[in-house]
């Protein structure tokens, strides 16, 4: 395992600490500030939205279209899920709820009072200067994604309609990083790696950055890892799947990346060692930067290992794709898929049930 990373070498790779200075080889962001009552709302037990958000509003009989049979990667299934745990967030459709104190078809939920279900209806948010600044961000870059100063929501994609992080609303961001983990983890622990976790820290202030979407190729998505500012390797991003022409450009991604990394990355990033995400799509000439990341876990290594890149001597730059079927790997994301309480739901009763438990917490 390489040394730990100072808070420093984490706060240079925090994409409103990079973004200025690379702005003109990445993809086009806004970049807000976050107020400390929004990182509290993220920080709060449930996920809820404004009364008036548009999310969540799904016929009933929509809930039909989706069953054990389908494909995991139908869309249709996906977006009625997504419907039904969308309108799980809705405060005023929980506080309507309530139970019939006289249903027992179901043993596995528990009953609750109309009392009751009002006491746990949580406060609407209300962020207007938040929610304008979103607004006029998208009617700016059109469809875009979130993360706060590291992490996207990639979590939570299952929430959203098509299984993306795609957002054309406010609602939809807040939606997201309301119910991420990684959101969670840029904001309670981005530091727990660091050498210096115990000295006296300063706040840190939060960003929500909105990135213009672009339906990328995951096939030309590329994890570069940097030691001694010298590029030692590079891997497929999507190493769960295998694309067979990946193992012929091997010479050209290596190419391509190295040319970059020397003209544009190498004397302009401050940290010596680091990983860094690029686009190359060499057939319409498309080289982007996509992020920065710290040379250390929880940084994920793709289809090397620590040990491995700690024994690379440098000379040649190391160039990884999953070469084969048989050799594909686990998503990174494949722990965070639709929960399992989500796919229990099946009728307009469930859904206020299962509302009403996750609000109280009782589901977490």
């Amino acid at each position: 395992m390489p040394a730990k990373p100072t808070r420093q070498h984490v706060l240079n790779c925090a994409l409103p600490s990079w973004y200025p200075r690379f702005k003109h080889v990445s993809l086009r962001t806004e970049i807000l500030p976050l107020t400390s009552d929004f990182v509290e709302y993220l920080l709060a037990d449930g996920v809820f939205l404004s009364k008036d958000s548009s999310i969540g509003k799904v016929d009933p009989r929509d809930l039909n279209s989706y069953s054990d049979d389908d494909d995991d990667d139908d869309d249709d299934g996906a977006s009625a899920l997504a419907g039904t745990a969308r309108s799980l967030a809705q405060p005023n459709r929980v506080a309507a709820s309530g139970f019939d104190s006289n249903d027992s078809s179901d043993d596995d939920w528990e009953q609750q009072s109309q009392s009751e279900t009002d006491s746990i209806a949580p406060t609407a948010p209300n962020f207007p200067e938040l929610e304008a600044a979103i607004k006029a961000a998208i009617a700016k870059l059109g469809p875009v994604f979130p993360k706060l100063n590291w992490s996207a929501p990639q979590d939570a994609s299952w929430i959203i309609p098509g299984g993306t992080i795609k957002c054309v609303s406010a609602d939809e961001v807040f939606l997201l990083l309301k119910s991420s983990d990684f959101i969670v983890h840029d904001l309670c622990h981005s530091f727990d790696e660091c050498s210096d976790l115990h000295d006296e820290p300063d706040s840190v202030p939060m960003f929500l950055a909105l990135r213009r979407w672009h339906d990328l190729l995951r096939s030309m998505e590329f994890r570069c890892f940097v030691r001694n500012r010298q590029l030692i390797a590079i891997s497929q991003r999507d190493v769960s799947n295998f694309y067979d022409f990946l193992p012929g450009m091997r010479a050209t991604i290596r190419l391509q990346i190295a040319e970059f990394f020397a003209e544009h990355v190498r004397e302009n990033f401050p940290n010596n060692d680091y990983v860094f995400d690029m686009y190359v799509n060499p057939s319409r000439e498309i080289i982007k930067l996509v992020d920065f990341n710290p040379y250390h876990a929880p940084t994920s290594t793709a289809l090397f290992d620590w040990e491995e890149l700690e024994g690379l001597s440098g000379e040649t730059v190391e160039v990884r794709v999953v070469d084969s079927p048989m050799n594909v790997q686990p998503s990174e994301y494949g722990a965070y898929k639709v929960p399992a309480d989500v796919l229990s739901v099946q009728t307009t009763e469930d859904i206020e049930r299962f509302a009403a438990l996750f609000q109280s917490g009782q589901l977490a």
